[in-house]
C-alpha cells in the first residue's frame, strides 16, 4: 500500500484515487499522524501531498522526522517537495512570478520516475514559492521556465520531488510518474480492486457481526443501498433493513424502492407508511431549518419505534465514506465532523447499539462501482444526489400535501424530458422549486393565477462547486410547455442559471435562516448575527491552537473562558471521537435562546471590566458583547446557524481567506446601510491602488483612523505578505506590531475585528473609540505611524466640542480627520486618503487653511480624481490625496478618469480601470488624462487645487465663472426683450 501524508492540498483525495485507479491500496492520513500508526501500516512508498501554505510560515505544517528514516521511497508533491528540501538543507524563495495552471517542463537526464517521458511534456503548476538551490546529495531531473528544479531526486532514489502535481489530468505525463513510482521505484504489486476489496469486506463482517442482529436505515441512496447489500452478503439472515416513506418523496420514488429492497431481503424489508405524521408535524411550519429539524426527530422517533421492533439488535449500519472520514481529521488538527446526515440523529446511543461502516475505506466512484459488483441496478447506483429532507426544503414556506402533489407532477416531467434527451448523465443534479409566488396568467380564453416554478439543474464532480446546464433551447421550452399545459397549479416556469459560487445547489442557506426569523429585519443584522457566533468559533479554534501550542512545550494553559461558556460546552459538543456532535447534549429551542441570553451574553460583556488592559483580547471579548446582542428569537433558527458555522475551519490561510471573501460579500451587499458598518464600503480595487502606491514594508505601523469594516488594513496585510520571503519574525511584525485603527461605531467595530481575524491577523490593535475625540496636541512621537490609508465618512457635522479639539476648526468630519492624519504621521511617512472631491475648491477658511497646511507641511505627489459612482449607493464624487510628511510640495501630479466611464451599481469599478494610473504614478507621466501642476502656478490667497486637465479643452473646462455669469446674464437680457416684445404684439 501507499501513504499519503496530507498537508491540506485541494488534490490529495485525487492522488489517492489515482493511485487505486492503478490497483494499489491507498490511505490517507493528516501531515501530523503518529508515527507508530504509520509504522503499523507499513507502506511500500510514501506521498507528501502539496498544501497552500508556505514553509516560512510561523505555523507551516510538518511531519514526524522518523517518516524519513522508514527506508521506502517518498514521492514529495508540490509543498511536500518544498518541505523536504528546506528540511535538508536546500534553499526556497519567494518566486519572482509564481506558476499557476499549465507549464512546460523539459526533462534533463535519466531518471525512473520519468521512465516512458521523453523530452518535454504539459505539466499542472500551482505554487508562488520555488527552489532555488537543492540540498546535498540530489539532482535536477527536469526544469520550467520559472522552476529550474520543476523535478529532482536523491542519490539512493529514496527521495522524489516535484513540483507539478501528476494527479491532475493536466498534466499530461501525471499517470506515467505516479505508475513509475508504484511500479519501478516502490515495487508494489497491483493487487486492490473494487471486487477484491468486497470479497476481503465480506469476510471482515462475516467475523465481526458473529451471530448478531444488524439494523439498516435504508433511504433508497446509493450509500445507503450499497451499504445494506454488502451486508447481506455476509449475513443474509440477520440484517434488517427499514425505509420509512415520509411523504415528502418524487412521485413512484417510495414504491421503486420498496420493490427492488423487498427483492433483496424478503421479510427482513420493513416500508413503513408515515406519510400523514411527517405532514401532520409540519402542518403550518414555514421556516426552513426548522422544517429540517422537525422532520429529522420525526424519522428518529418512527424509526426507533419500528427498529425496536427488532429483539437483540446490536449494530446499527451506516453509509459513512472515505471522504467523510479524512474530512473529519483536516490537516492542522481536527475540527470539522463526520456529516451529520450519515449519523441517525444518535440512534447509536439512544438504542444502545454499535456502528457498522463497511463502506468506510472507499471513495464514492468506487462505493458505485462495488453497488454493480453486489447485482444493484445501474439506474440506482448512477442516480442524481437528493436531500434527506426531500421535497421540503423545494418547497419554500408551508409543506401541504397540494403543494407537494404538484411539484411531484412538475419534476416527473422534468426528468423524463432529460432523460429522453439522453442527458440525464450529463447532469449532476436535476429538480423543480415550487416557489411561494403566485402570479397571473392566462390558458385559452381565461385568466389563472397559480404558482411558479423553477427549475435547477447543475453540473459538478463533486458537489462543491457546480455550473448551470446549459440545455438546447428547444428543450427547455418543451419541459415548460409540458409542465405548464400537464400540472394544474403552475402558470410560469423559470430556469435558475445561478453557479455555485456564489449560490448553493438547493434554495436554502446561512442567510434563509437568519431571513426567515422574526428578530432579523436587515442585511444589518444578518452580519450581527453572523458575526458574534463567528466570532465565538473563532475563539475556540484560536484557544485550541494556543493549548496545543503550550502541551507541546510543556507549558501550562489558562483558558480565556471558563468551561461551561466554551463553545465545545454549550454551541457543539462532541462526543468522545473529539470529533462528531453529541446531539443528546446540544442545547435546542427556548432552552438555547434563554441561556445566550441570560448567562453567555452578560458573562462575555464582563471582561470588558476585568481584562488587564483594553489591548487584550480579553477586552475585545466585553467590547463585542456589551454592545451586541442576540436577535434570534427562535431557539430552532440559533441552533442551526451555530451548526452551519460550527462546520468552519479557522486552520489555513485558504480557509481564512475564503470566510473573508463572504463577509466581504455580506458586507459590500450592505449598499447604503454600509454607513453602519465602514462608510459607504470603499471599492476593493480602489483599496488595493491606494495600498499598491503608498507601498507600506514590513516594520511599518500601519494606521486608519475611521477603520470601519478595516479593508484598508486588511489588503494592507496581503500587499505586505505576499511575494516576499518572510521569516518567523516578519509574520510575528504582521500579526501583532503592524496593523492599527481605531472605530466609534460598535457593528462597524465588531465588523472590522472579524474582517481582520478572517484574514488572518489573530489579534487585531483595534480600538473602539472615537479618533475626533482626541486632541492633536496629546499626539506623540510614540503615537506615531508610518503609514496611514483611510476614507473618512464623506459627510457629517462634528460638534462643538470635538471641534476644539484641533487647531483648524470646521465642523465637517472628513477634514478633521484629515488633520489628526497629518499629525499623527511620522516625518517621512505616506498618508492615502479619499476625501470629497469639493475640498480642493471650497473656498471657506477652514478649507483653505487645510489646503495651506497640507501644501506647506507635506508632500502632495500625487492626486487621483475618481468619477460619481465610484461608491455603491452614492453619487458623490471623490478624490484620493497621497502626501508624504516631512518637506513642502513642489508640485502636484493629477489623474483623471475619462468622462466616458460611467461607474454605478452595476458597472462597477475595476482593477483594470486603474492599471493606467498605477503604471503613470511610477514616473508621473504626462498623458491624455494626467498632468503635473507647478506650487507657483497655484493661487496662493485660495491655495485652489481644482483638477483643470490640459488635455481636454471642451468649452466647459476652459471658461471661467466670471465668463459664465457674463453669458447668463447676456441670455437673461435677451429674454426679458424678447418677453417684451411679444407683450407689445398681443396688445
Amino acid at each position: 500500500m501507499i501513504l499519503i501524508l496530507d498537508f491540506g492540498s485541494q488534490y490529495t483525495q485525487l492522488i489517492a484515487r489515482r493511485i487505486r485507479s492503478f490497483g494499489v491500496y491507498t490511505e490517507i492520513v493528516p501531515c501530523y499522524e503518529d508515527f507508530s500508526r504509520c509504522a503499523t501500516l507499513n507502506p511500500a512508498g510514501i506521498v507528501l501531498s502539496g498544501g497552500p501554505d508556505s514553509v516560512f510560515a510561523s505555523d507551516a505544517p510538518g511531519c514526524d522526522e522518523r517518516i524519513f528514516s522508514m527506508n521506502v521511497p517518498i514521492l514529495g508533491i508540490c509543498y511536500g517537495y518544498q518541505y523536504v528540501v528546506h528540511r535538508r538543507g536546500g534553499v526556497v524563495r519567494k518566486g519572482n512570478k509564481g506558476e499557476y495552471g499549465r507549464t512546460r517542463i523539459s526533462l534533463k537526464g535519466d531518471a525512473d520516475i520519468f521512465h516512458g517521458v521523453h523530452g518535454e511534456s504539459n505539466v499542472w503548476m500551482s505554487h508562488s514559492d520555488e527552489i532555488a538551490e537543492l540540498p546535498p546529495g540530489f539532482r535536477t531531473v527536469a526544469g520550467s521556465p520559472h522552476s529550474p528544479h520543476a523535478a529532482s531526486v536523491s542519490e539512493d532514489m529514496q527521495f522524489i520531488g516535484l513540483q507539478f502535481h501528476p494527479e491532475v489530468a493536466h498534466s499530461e505525463c501525471g499517470n506515467a510518474v505516479l505508475l513509475n513510482f508504484i511500479e519501478r521505484i516502490c515495487r508494489t504489486p497491483r493487487t486492490w480492486s473494487v471486487e477484491a476489496y468486497k470479497d476481503r469486506k465480506i469476510r471482515e463482517l462475516r467475523e465481526q457481526i458473529g451471530s448478531h442482529k444488524v439494523i439498516c436505515a435504508l433511504s433508497g441512496g446509493v450509500d445507503s443501498s450499497v451499504t445494506a447489500a454488502l451486508i447481506r452478503e455476509a449475513a443474509p439472515e440477520q440484517i434488517y433493513c427499514f425505509y420509512i416513506n415520509n411523504g415528502l418523496m418524487r412521485k413512484g420514488e417510495s414504491e421503486y424502492v420498496a420493490d427492488i429492497m423487498r427483492g433483496r431481503f424478503g421479510s427482513h424489508f420493513f416500508s413503513i407508511n408515515a406519510e400523514a405524521r411527517f405532514l401532520k408535524n409540519l402542518t403550518g411550519v414555514s421556516d426552513p431549518e426548522r422544517k429540517r429539524k422537525i422532520i429529522g426527530e420525526t424519522f428518529i422517533r418512527v424509526f426507533e419505534e419500528e427498529a425496536g421492533k427488532i429483539s437483540g439488535a446490536h449494530y446499527l449500519a451506516q453509509g459513512t465514506l472515505y471522504p467523510d472520514v479524512i474530512e473529519s481529521s483536516p490537516f492542522k488538527g481536527p475540527s470539522a465532523t463526520i456529516k451529520s446526515h450519515h449519523n441517525v440523529g444518535g440512534l447509536p446511543e439512544k438504542m444502545s447499539l454499535q456502528l457498522l461502516e463497511p463502506l468506510r475505506e472507499l471513495f464514492k466512484d468506487e462505493t458505485r462501482e462495488l453497488g454493480l459488483t453486489l447485482g444493484l441496478p445501474p439506474e440506482l447506483i448512477y442516480r442524481h444526489p437528493f436531500p434527506g429532507p426531500g421535497l421540503a426544503i423545494r418547497i419554500p414556506g408551508e409543506i401541504t400535501a397540494e403543494k407537494l402533489a404538484i411539484l411531484r407532477d412538475a419534476d416527473t416531467i422534468l426528468l423524463e424530458e432529460i432523460r429522453r434527451a439522453g442527458l440525464y448523465n450529463e447532469i449532476w443534479q436535476a429538480f423543480a422549486v415550487l416557489l411561494p409566488v403566485k402570479s397571473v396568467g392566462v390558458m385559452g380564453d381565461f385568466r389563472t393565477y397559480e404558482y411558479a416554478l423553477s427549475i435547477r439543474c447543475v453540473t459538478s464532480s463533486d458537489g462543491m462547486t457546480a455550473d448551470w446546464f446549459h440545455f438546447p433551447h428547444e428543450l427547455l421550452s418543451g419541459i415548460s410547455n409540458r409542465i405548464i399545459n400537464e400540472v394544474k397549479g403552475i402558470n410560469r416556469v423559470l430556469y435558475d442559471i445561478t453557479s455555485k459560487p456564489p449560490g448553493t445547489v438547493e434554495w436554502e442557506n446561512l442567510d434563509d435562516i437568519l431571513r426567515k426569523d422574526a428578530g432579523c429585519s436587515s442585511e444589518l443584522d444578518y452580519i450581527e448575527q453572523t458575526s458574534w457566533i463567528l466570532f465565538l468559533k473563532y475563539l475556540d479554534d484560536y484557544e485550541d491552537d494556543r493549548r496545543t501550542s503550550a502541551d507541546m512545550n510543556g507549558e501550562p494553559y489558562a483558558p480565556i473562558l471558563k468551561e461551561e461558556f466554551a463553545w465545545k460546552t454549550w454551541a457543539a459538543p462532541k462526543k468522545e471521537d473529539g470529533e462528531t456532535i453529541d446531539r443528546n447534549k446540544t442545547i435546542s429551542g427556548d432552552g438555547l435562546t434563554q441561556f445566550v441570553n441570560e448567562r453567555l451574553f452578560p458573562y462575555l460583556s464582563s471582561f470588558k471590566n476585568t481584562a488587564a488592559n483594553a489591548d487584550t483580547l480579553e477586552y475585545k471579548i466585553g467590547e463585542i458583547f456589551s454592545e451586541l446582542k442576540n436577535k434570534l428569537q427562535s431557539g430552532y433558527s440559533l441552533r442551526d446557524v451555530i451548526d452551519k458555522i460550527d462546520a468552519l475551519r479557522f486552520r489555513t490561510n485558504e480557509e481564512k481567506h475564503e470566510m473573508s471573501s463572504l463577509y466581504e460579500d455580506k458586507i459590500r451587499n450592505m449598499g447604503n446601510a454600509g454607513r453602519n458598518g465602514g462608510e459607504y464600503y470603499t471599492p476593493r480595487p480602489l483599496i488595493k491602488t491606494i495600498v499598491r502606491v503608498i507601498n507600506p514594508q514590513i516594520g511599518h505601523k500601519v494606521y486608519d483612523g475611521a477603520a470601519g469594516s478595516c479593508g484598508f488594513l486588511c489588503e494592507a496585510y496581503e500587499y505586505m505578505r505576499t511575494g516576499r520571503t518572510l521569516s518567523g519574525a516578519d509574520y510575528e511584525q504582521l500579526q501583532r506590531r503592524t496593523f492599527y485603527g481605531k472605530e466609534k461605531k460598535s457593528l462597524a467595530y465588531i465588523i472590522g475585528i472579524m474582517n481582520m481575524i478572517l484574514h488572518g491577523i489573530e489579534t487585531p490593535n483595534i480600538r473602539h473609540t472615537n479618533t475626533l475625540s482626541e486632541k492633536l496636541q496629546s499626539i506623540t512621537d510614540n503615537d506615531r505611524m508610518d503609514i496611514v490609508l483611510a476614507n473618512p465618512p464623506f459627510g457629517g457635522s462634528e460638534h462643538a466640542d470635538i471641534q476644539k479639539n484641533f487647531t483648524i476648526a470646521t465642523g465637517e468630519t472628513a477634514y478633521l480627520f484629515l488633520q489628526h492624519f497629518i499629525r499623527i504621521l511620522k516625518r517621512g511617512g505616506r498618508c492615502g486618503i479619499v476625501i470629497k472631491n469639493t475640498f480642493l475648491s471650497n473656498t471657506d477658511n477652514a478649507s483653505i487653511s487645510l489646503r495651506k497646511e497640507l501644501l506647506e507641511n507635506c508632500n502632495l505627489f500625487a492626486v487621483l480624481e475618481m468619477p460619481s459612482g465610484a461608491f455603491t449607493g452614492t453619487g458623490v464624487k471623490t478624490v484620493v490625496l497621497f502626501f508624504e510628511k516631512g518637506k513642502p510640495t513642489q508640485k502636484v501630479w493629477y489623474y483623471q478618469f475619462s468622462p466616458a466611464r460611467n461607474l454605478g451599481k452595476t458597472n462597477s469599478l475595476t482593477e483594470s480601470d486603474l492599471t493606467e494610473f498605477i503604471a503613470l504614478s511610477a514616473t508621473q507621466a504626462d498623458s491624455d488624462n494626467s498632468w503635473t501642476v507647478d506650487l507657483k502656478d497655484i493661487d496662493k490667497t485660495v491655495w485652489d487645487l481644482t483638477p483643470n486637465n490640459p488635455h481636454r479643452k471642451d468649452e466647459a473646462d476652459t471658461r471661467t465663472p466670471r465668463e459664465i455669469l457674463a453669458e447668463i446674464e447676456t441670455l437673461d437680457a435677451q429674454a426679458t426683450a424678447a418677453l417684451t416684445k411679444i407683450k407689445e404684439l398681443l396688445i
